[in-house]
């Protein structure tokens, strides 16, 4: 192709020059200096960017290739025939744009934003992009991740309703051993959807949540029928056995809903991270089992739902260094229906294994 001539530049300013009717007209539109194989050399266009599309007079589009000191590279989207020197071009585009050619078997998308972009896909899906491009890094993570078979391992005890840790005085020898009470959140999948560059996920999930509620005292459960009442109260009793196990267990399917914070830098794969928001609950199952010895091992185990709340609903938190996350949960409301148990909110805290 030959260079481009300096006295056809200047025959051109001063033709440009003599009908200028403003500075944005010249800056938007120029002239076709030279043309062929496929290329167009055109002055004039004074703002344009590498991958920004322009237009023809004769309708015929083209994409900016490259830049140089007096003049712009266009490569046309059709037959160069349609296109002779001194034509017009303009710009068509200021906004975000998308532009597909098709040219010997591959799909070529072309995006226009703040920095050009351009993404090349072939039959076998290759990719090439633009490495430092925000948008690409975007569109390329995963819009929800997955994870199955999590756990979380922690301790379980309870507030009464003056923030103590102690039962109600008239369930005073229901007090709970909080170093031998369990609590075991198998959590089947979780999910994590991106809501903002990965930094911000919304998390949710379902599990099983177990519970142990071991108790310091000898003491007995038991939920009496009562003629013409639906519910009695608990009742509860000190046995003659020494037990050398004494808990309740609870158990609930729990959809836990979480608003996941990356607080490390970008990039960074040992990340930071803070969650938190609701733990939802049913009860599906719960039991007394007692273990003492006389003349043998002995065990007892009584199912019953001891005027448990079907549901529950409390708050979750979490805070995670890379593959380290501590958990704890809170349910402001008692685990048993009111005036029919104590006055017991459970708190859990422990630890993680495996995360989204």
């Amino acid at each position: 192709m030959a260079e481009v001539k300096p006295a056809e530049v200047s025959a051109i300013l001063r033709q440009q020059l003599s009908g200028l009717k403003s500075q944005a007209d010249l800056d938007e539109v120029g002239t076709v200096l030279q043309i062929g194989d496929g290329i167009a050399r055109v002055y004039g266009l004074n703002n344009v960017q590498a991958g920004e599309l322009v237009e023809f007079e004769n309708g015929l589009q083209s994409i900016v290739l490259n830049l140089e000191e007096d003049n712009v590279g266009l490569v046309l989207m059709g037959a160069s025939e349609k296109i002779k020197e001194g034509d017009k071009v303009k710009v068509i585009f200021k906004e975000k744009q998308v532009v597909k050619i098709n040219a010997e078997g591959k799909d070529t998308v072309v995006n226009r934003v703040e920095s050009f972009s351009i993404v090349t896909k072939d039959r076998d899906e290759r990719e090439l992009d633009n490495p430092d491009s925000e948008d690409n890094e975007a569109e390329h993570s995963d819009f929800i991740e997955t994870k199955w078979n999590s756990f979380q391992l922690g301790y379980n005890n309870a507030l009464n309703s003056g923030a103590r840790l102690e039962p109600d005085a008239n369930y005073a020898d229901m007090t709970i051993d909080a170093g031998k009470s369990i609590n075991v959140d198998w959590q089947i999948v979780t999910q994590a959807m991106n809501i903002y560059k990965e930094n911000i996920r919304l998390v949710y999930g379902l599990g099983i949540d177990i519970n142990n509620y071991r108790f310091n005292e000898n003491v007995d459960l038991d939920v009496p029928s009562m003629l013409g009442a639906p519910t009695s109260p608990i009742v509860t009793s000190i046995s003659k056995n020494n037990y050398k196990r004494n808990k309740l267990v609870t158990q609930y399917v729990t959809m836990p809903l979480l608003l996941n914070l990356k607080l490390s830098p970008k990039n960074n794969h040992d990340y930071v991270y803070i969650s938190g928001g609701a733990n939802f609950g049913y009860l599906i199952g719960s039991h007394q089992k007692q273990v003492w010895k006389d003349n043998g091992r002995k065990k007892n185990k009584k199912e019953d739902n001891f005027n448990l709340e079907q549901f529950r609903l409390g708050y979750e938190v979490q805070f995670g260094y890379k593959d380290v996350v501590l958990f704890g949960k809170y349910f402001p409301k008692s685990m048993f229906k009111e005036n029919l148990g104590p006055d017991l909110r459970t708190v859990s805290v422990g630890i993680l294994i495996g995360k989204v």
